[in-house]
């Protein structure tokens, strides 16, 4: 209680503090209260009062529990007298302008809100507004009295007008206007734009939204409107005309997006390809590059679909730093002919890019890691990004404090992407709002050596397709990808710290480390982001992959000598078989400042014929920063498996398995610009498919698994600094599956006692949210 006086004591000397630095005369603006009352039954009173609310001017400044603290700080630091520096920084990040109260905002807000009524159908709604003023603070409250709501009773179309369309039927049938909705003008302007783009794709470059109009005719004995949708009669000749393309020119090398060049002075080389001419200077892509990209050819009705579609694609190459498209209405024929030109500014073609990383984890490994990375955008002239990485890293593992791993890591890399399908799915034709297919040839080397233990080696090739149907789904093929590992340079001291460890997953990863092994394998993912949930409040996205692996394999290795122990191998080399389901699902809810995040996770894998295990690199594992944040990573499970049954691992923290069900949920409250706070509630587990002997049944995946869920509560931190997000997040563990009668933890949290705190606070420092 002794805490809860002090805040409120230094809350009220701030108070007075602050009140004796604004201007005389001058009161603080303390927002706005809007109060509805509605006799009359029609319509949705609620709904309209927290749009009205939504909608008065000006915005107050930020408050907390009252207190506007971001003005405070405005007073505290002073005004900052250079652009750069401290005082200038703290002001952009802590303080606020305070916003006085205006008595003239009273009537201008009383229009601005009868306006915003009428429009969603309320029409004859009275509002009047009145000053609040307490202490150093003035509030605006505005009475509302609503009108009834007034109702679409029918919808018309003047179908000679509209009968210029090739399909008129598009126009009826898919009105947003219906019979029996509220009135709502925005619903009337979305209306508008959906038929003028029906019209612009077919041809209709000039027959835009302000050329339709809705006229409204209203009964005001039965609160009813009948809507009837017309073209505009002023300059209807002109913007009926449509239009067929003619010229299709480009131009590569264009300096100034700004200004436009007279092309005969610019000695450019001409080249005429499929309907496009192409002007180049210096750099040269070859004509398929615009070929694929741009859609619009001679003869072609005009279309904004197409419009953009080309626009969007050329964007996507990454060659170019500046695009600019323009129509031309050719005056010199009265056919209704549109020249397109694209004015396109290349980037550098190379660049060779230096990087330094830093990384902390909360299993205690701390690293850094330096690179180089190389990159051609215009490899075969065809905008091909061809991308070769270099990076080599230290890692220190501590545990109590003392160094218990070090590891250093070493890969190369090469990356060759094509704006276009190769090999396989030529002829697969993607859709306007797709955009343009990419592959991608990838070759990689890694190597990570436990110094004075033993260096792992890999080896990975494979071709990946991507494409998008639309706006909601995005598709990643790999029909085949390649994948060997190998240790080299094991050491006795390696073998004997195994042999002596009493950790029982330290032998099964020893042997995982000691075979080599080879993958080949296809792996499918899919990336959903349904339009129907998408809005300012609401956000959803699903995630589905499909790995399958041993099929390709063990055909032809079909003719092969079995291995003693009865593993087959392919080249000599035991090859992994597996089939690994992963499905993800993401949520996110906002209320004004405040955001509700919720994330899904299931993973499934299933070893079956050369695998008893999926391979340690394909498992799950949980915990961490992004994961379970009460749990350290790779710490937990798997099952009921206690932790100190697996404590001075030679590995460190390595836990992992082949199956996976977690939960995360977290309030996210965005106080200002910098500073968020979070609290949240993760829970989950991992489990092996069969059983093993380093686990025997605790880690194996039952019907039971619900009863082994761990989980953690905690408070977060994060800092907004525009470029990244860096968060931090405490938390403690609430539910330990390995104490099988009793694992809520609850009646166990000890915040006073030192060994509790050591035992159970986790602290996780990250970049970005979590999810």
């Amino acid at each position: 209680m002794r805490v809860f006086k002090y805040i409120a004591l230094l809350a009220f000397l701030s108070s007075c503090s602050l009140q004796k630095k604004l201007p005389e005369g001058s009161r603080l603006y303390a927002g706005a209260e809007v109060n509805v009352k509605s006799e009359s039954g029609r319509g949705k009173p609620g709904e309209a009062e927290e749009v009205l609310s939504s909608n008065t001017f000006p915005a107050s400044n930020t408050m907390l529990l009252g207190f506007p603290y971001k003005v405070w700080f405005y007073y505290t630091i002073g005004e900052a007298r250079k652009e750069k520096g401290l005082r200038s920084f703290l002001q952009r990040k802590l303080a606020e302008k305070p916003v006085f109260f205006n008595p003239s905002n009273l009537e201008t807000n009383e229009d601005n809100l009868e306006n915003i009524a009428s429009n969603m159908g309320y029409f004859t709604t009275e509002v009047r507004g009145e000053a609040v003023s307490k202490k150093y603070k003035t509030k605006a409250v505005y009475e509302v009295e609503l009108s009834p709501r007034y109702f679409i009773k029918e919808v018309t179309f003047d179908t000679a007008d509209f009968s210029i369309h090739s399909q008129p039927e598009l126009i009826y049938r898919k009105s947003r206007l219906r019979s029996g909705q509220p009135y709502v003008l925005q619903d009337i302007v979305s209306e508008r734009q959906r038929i003028s783009g029906l019209f612009q794709d077919d041809g209709y470059y000039l027959l835009d939204a302000n050329r339709i109009i809705v006229r409204v005719d209203t009964n005001l004995n039965s609160y009813e409107a009948n809507l009837h949708v017309e073209l505009k009669e002023e300059f209807r000749e002109q913007f009926s005309r449509r239009f067929t393309i003619r010229d299709v020119k480009i131009y590569t090398s264009f300096d100034n997006p700004g200004e436009k060049r007279d092309t005969l002075q610019q000695s450019l080389s001409s080249l005429q390809n499929t309907g496009l001419l192409v002007y180049s200077t210096g750099r040269y892509f070859k004509p398929k590059v615009f070929k694929e990209s741009i859609v619009f050819r001679q003869g072609d009705l005009y279309s904004k679909e197409r419009q953009e579609a080309s626009y969007n694609r050329l964007a996507n190459l990454k060659n170019f730093k500046f695009i600019r498209n323009k129509f031309d209405i050719a005056s010199d024929s009265s056919a209704n002919w549109l020249d397109v030109s694209y004015f396109l500014s290349p980037v550098k073609r190379k660049s060779l890019t230096a990087k330094l990383n830093g990384q902390t984890k909360n299993n205690g490994l701390v690293g850094a890691e330096v690179g180089a990375s190389w990159q051609n955008r215009n490899f075969f002239h065809a905008a091909e990004n061809l991308t070769i990485d270099f990076n080599i890293g230290r890692d220190l593992q501590f545990s109590n404090g003392e160094l218990a791993n070090n590891f250093t890591r070493f890969d190369l890399s090469a990356e060759l992407v094509f704006p276009r399908f190769v090999l396989l799915f030529n002829k697969l034709k993607t859709s306007l709002s797709g955009g343009i297919p990419k592959s991608s040839v990838y070759l990689s080397y890694e190597e990570l050596n436990q110094e004075g233990l033993y260096t792992q080696t890999s080896l990975n090739t494979g071709l990946t397709y991507y494409w998008r149907k639309n706006a909601e789904y995005d598709h990643t093929l790999t029909p085949l990808y390649f994948n060997l590992v190998k240790p080299r340079n094991v050491s006795e001291a390696f073998v004997d710290q195994v042999l002596e460890s009493e950790n029982p997953n330290d032998l099964r990863r020893y042997f995982e480390i000691l075979d080599s092994r080879l993958i080949l394998g296809i792996e499918y993912k899919l990336n959903y982001l349904p339009a129907f949930v998408q809005d300012r409040w609401n956000t959803w996205n699903l995630n589905f992959g499909l790995d399958i692996a041993g099929n390709i394999a063990s055909l032809i290795a079909s003719k092969d000598v079995n291995s003693e122990n009865g593993t087959r191998n392919l080249f000599g080399v035991p090859f992994d078989q597996f089939v690994k389901l992963t499905f993800e699902t993401r949520f996110y809810r906002k209320f004004g400042d405040i955001t509700w995040a919720s994330r899904l996770f299931s993973g499934f894998g299933l070893p079956y014929g050369n695998s008893s295990i999926i391979p340690q690199f394909k498992q799950y594992f949980i915990g961490g920063s992004n994961s379970l944040r009460g749990f350290r990573a790779r710490s937990l499970g798997p099952g009921t498996v206690a932790p100190q049954n697996l404590t001075g691992s030679v590995f460190g923290n390595a836990i992992s398995g082949d199956i996976r069900m977690e939960f995360n949920s977290e309030i996210r409250y965005k106080v200002n610009d910098l500073i968020e706070l979070a609290t949240f509630y993760d829970t989950g587990n991992i489990w092996f498919y069969n059983e093993n002997s380093a686990f025997g049944t605790d880690g194996k995946f039952s019907k039971n698994f619900l009863n082994e869920l761990a989980a953690d509560i905690g408070l977060g931190l994060r800092l907004d600094f525009t470029y990244l997000i860096l968060r931090g997040d405490l938390a403690i563990p609430v539910r330990k599956p390995w104490l099988r009668e009793d694992p809520w933890v609850f009646d166990q949290i000890r915040f006073g006692q030192k060994n509790w705190r050591r035992e159970n606070l986790v602290f996780s420092l990250a970049i970005a949210h979590p999810f």
